[in-house]
């Protein structure tokens, strides 16, 4: 299973970041990738975990940033 990849799409950025190892935001026409980070701790990450307020912040930002352009 190591071995695998998944591409998981979603639009609830609060699930991205419990379930993913890394975050991109698709943007654009023709769509794009936007890096945004890659996560280390073990999944599912819990609600309650601090770093993740911190990765939440910096997704929404992201996110409010693509929103603009």
């Amino acid at each position: 299973l190591a071995e695998k990849t998944v591409l998981f799409v979603t639009h609830d950025p609060i699930e991205a970041l419990r379930l993913s190892d890394d975050i991109y935001i698709m943007q654009g026409r023709p769509a794009q990738l936007q890096f945004i980070q890659t996560l280390s701790s073990p999944k599912p990450r819990e609600l309650t975990d601090p770093a993740l307020a911190q990765l939440q912040a910096t997704l929404f930002h992201a996110l409010s940033d693509a929103a603009t352009r």
